[in-house]
């Protein structure tokens, strides 16, 4: 893309209002960017932790550009970014998802998702107004095909550090704990293989060169994951009665109180 003239921060600002787009109109682990200024360009990966640029290089008289798309073209789909793990609803998923859900009936198109073996069907992504990094939440009513069920799908990018337990595990210490009005988890997990070719897992981390220096910041490293519950619940601001409202809020009050209690970090 080429970026008209502007100071520093408009040109950073557009960038990024680029990338935010991309990642948030599709299910995206990753994507790339091409910046030319004038003779010269720069590649650009975006993932939820941050950017990796290159040095500018002049894009007429050096080949790297020229390589970089040549590769991007023949490379497979979750190279080049795009979340392998989801697909079209098939017609036949689609009739089904919007006889269990009514929140689908008017949805002009659902995707599903493949998770530990079991498909749900989820609506497809629409744009967030925030910045592309972060943990980047996404919620879903969903339709679940094995069970033939309506349950509840968030999809989002914890922070990945081994302090910090996973959302799923909170909620079974919960139930485990008998703390009352809390949901089942039904699955949960990250997405990918740690081992082999795993995008889910942001890259961008890697490529700081740390200093000594009292401003130098880490980057924070981010795992995609996923999480399946029994209950739908619905929007705290659609209260039918002040009873209600609080009776919702004084249940979350008591679900943080065993967490803070037991020392249970949770982002």
């Amino acid at each position: 893309m080429s970026l008209r003239t502007g100071t520093a921060s408009q040109v950073l600002g557009q960038m990024t209002a680029y990338a935010m787009l991309i990642l948030g109109t599709q299910y995206r682990t990753h994507t790339f960017t091409v910046l030319i200024v004038k003779e010269r360009a720069r590649l650009i990966r975006w993932d939820r932790g941050g950017a990796v640029v290159t040095d500018s290089f002049p894009f007429n008289s050096q080949p790297y550009l020229l390589n970089f798309l040549f590769r991007y073209n023949h490379a497979d789909p979750d190279k080049r970014g795009h979340d392998v793990t989801i697909r079209d609803s098939t017609d036949t998923e689609r009739q089904d998802a919007q006889k269990a859900v009514g929140e689908f009936e008017d949805v002009k198109r659902l995707v599903t998702v493949s998770m530990l073996q079991q498909d749900y069907v989820i609506r497809a992504p629409c744009p967030q107004p925030e910045i592309p990094v972060g943990r980047w939440t996404r919620t879903s009513v969903a339709y679940h095909c094995q069970e033939n069920r309506r349950v509840f799908f968030k999809d989002s990018w914890r922070v990945s550090h081994p302090e910090i337990t996973p959302e799923g595990d909170i909620y079974s210490m919960l139930r485990g704990s008998n703390v009352r009005n809390v949901p089942g988890c039904l699955a949960h997990g990250d997405v990918g293989n740690e081992v082999v070719n795993d995008y889910h897992r942001t890259r961008t981390h890697e490529f700081v060169i740390f200093t000594n220096k009292p401003d130098s910041k880490t980057i924070t490293h981010y795992r995609h994951y996923r999480l399946v519950l029994d209950t739908v619940g619905r929007e705290l601001t659609s209260f039918k009665s002040s009873k209600e409202l609080v009776s919702a809020i004084y249940a979350s009050l008591i679900g943080k109180y065993i967490v803070s209690y037991r020392r249970i970090t949770v982002f």
